[in-house]
């Protein structure tokens, strides 16, 4: 997955060790065509990391 948000101009996203078990039963719904909750996750794990890479360059331009 990281590979592909890569390859798109997107950062990592990463899974919080708190939402392991959330990701583990989404991606177990995904593979028998349960697609839609995978997706909300996936979606709000790349939204969060934007959030944080946005916040740290603001960051850095402040500090400079």
């Amino acid at each position: 997955m990281n590979l592909l948000l890569l390859q798109e101009g997107y950062p990592l996203s990463i899974i919080d060790v708190k939402d392991r078990k959330q990701y583990i039963d989404v991606i177990q719904q995904a593979l028998v065509g349960k697609t839609e909750e995978y997706y909300d996750f996936i979606y709000s794990a790349i939204e969060k990391s934007l959030d944080e890479h946005i916040a740290a360059a603001q960051d850095s331009k402040r500090a400079h």
